[in-house]
């Protein structure tokens, strides 16, 4: 697993790229049963007492499978292990201008970090 600390958003953060990030999320398209792999898995320091798991996918081209990953990530999986409460605290964000990252993830964070730091 590619790890490597950085400041991405003013927040003392550690990545995993998506290459080989040590686990995935099951999705399931057209009845077949499938694994994501996430772009980017970011642990941030967030205010709260333990550190948020940030799932970070940079979307490009439109793929079929895209829209049911990130709709099975952002719905179904990331509530789920927010609500059973051992893993963490979880957060999901799909990036569609990788130019604009930075400030994407900013805004998500800004916008979300009090309902997010309530989750535990």
């Amino acid at each position: 697993m590619a790890r490597r600390s950085s400041n991405v958003t003013g927040h003392t953060v550690q990545k995993s790229n998506g290459a080989n990030p040590g686990f995935t999320t099951p999705y399931t398209l057209n009845g077949e049963e499938k694994n994501y792999i996430p772009d980017f898995i970011v642990r941030i320091k967030d205010g709260a007492e333990d550190l948020l798991n940030f799932i970070i996918e940079v979307s490009g081209w439109k793929k079929k499978d895209k829209a049911a990953k990130v709709s099975t990530a952002r719905n179904l999986w990331v509530p789920a292990v927010n609500n059973h409460g051992g893993f963490g605290r979880w957060a999901f964000l799909e990036i569609s201008d990788p130019w604009d990252a930075k400030n994407l993830i900013r805004a998500f964070l800004k916008s979300n970090v009090s309902s997010l730091a309530e989750v535990q």
